[in-house]
């Protein structure tokens, strides 16, 4: 299978403004966003595979005087300045048109050349992601431009090709997300149950007012007793104590270690 050797400004779509960056500094301000109208891509915005919210907002009426500047569903996003490597797509269904920020820029594909899902997991492999800060300006804040990213270098593979990898790629995205967020639920749920039975005392009020603790085998709740007692900190369980942290544990640390001792300590 043969690689087309091209830069990235070959793939965009023959259309105007396919390539653009963020409106000139004073044509958006802080004072231009409002509750809500067009969104504004920010770099709070990436980071995800998507662009996703909370957004600042621009009115109708602004937005269209920035109209050089929109960024649609499909478009590529690139950090230019901040956290230089950050790239996501804009999605389809949230919002029918954005406004790129100062710190961002956006490409519309040529759907004809590239798959933008393809090209977006090349903009995440480490080969662009050093090729990106190798080719940074380092002047102040790093950053980069929009001739740099015209000019990046890409390996394409046949569109149908794009495709195929997109698709194994995105399926092994979407089966992380899914895992992150069954992660965040359980994480709620632990924190839920720890709050209602260490900090709320939940099952010792159920069982000093006669009642099973809900949602608790009986083995479970034979653990808690079933009354409170007067401590410095207020009511705890009976024949629960309350000590000094520095009591019933060992506290170091406080200076850099040698570094032998970061060899061979299990504390550092």
């Amino acid at each position: 299978m043969s690689f087309e050797l091209v830069h990235l400004e070959e793939l965009a779509a023959p259309v105007k403004n396919a390539i653009v960056g963020g409106p000139f500094g004073s044509n958006l301000v802080s004072k231009d966003y409002a509750e809500s109208g067009v969104p504004v891509i920010r770099g709070q915005n990436m980071g995800r595979r998507w662009i996703a919210g909370p957004f600042a907002f621009v009115s109708p009426d602004k937005a269209e005087s920035l109209s050089a500047n929109k960024a649609r569903p499909g478009d590529l996003v690139f950090t230019q300045r901040g956290t230089l490597g950050q790239v996501a797509i804009v999605p389809s269904g949230a919002f029918p048109e954005y406004i790129v920020s100062q710190s961002q820029m956006k490409i519309t594909l040529n759907p004809a050349r590239a798959d933008v899902k393809f090209i977006y997991y090349v903009f995440c492999s480490q080969e662009q992601l050093d090729h990106i800060k190798n080719t940074a300006i380092q002047t102040g804040v790093p950053h980069t431009n929009l001739g740099l990213l015209r000019k990046t270098p890409l390996r394409l593979p046949p569109l149908a090709v794009q495709r195929e990898i997109a698709e194994v790629l995105g399926s092994l995205d979407d089966c992380i997300a899914i895992l992150h967020e069954t992660n965040a639920t359980l994480e709620a749920m632990a924190q839920a149950i720890f709050k209602s039975w260490f900090v709320d005392f939940d099952p010792v009020r159920a069982k000093a007012e006669g009642r099973q603790p809900e949602r608790m085998d009986g083995a479970t709740a034979a653990l808690f007793p079933d009354s409170f007692e007067d401590s410095e900190l207020g009511e705890v369980p009976a024949g629960w104590s309350v000590f000094p942290i520095g009591e019933l544990v060992k506290c170091v640390g406080g200076a850099t270690p040698r570094e032998g001792l970061k060899k061979t300590s299990r504390i550092w």
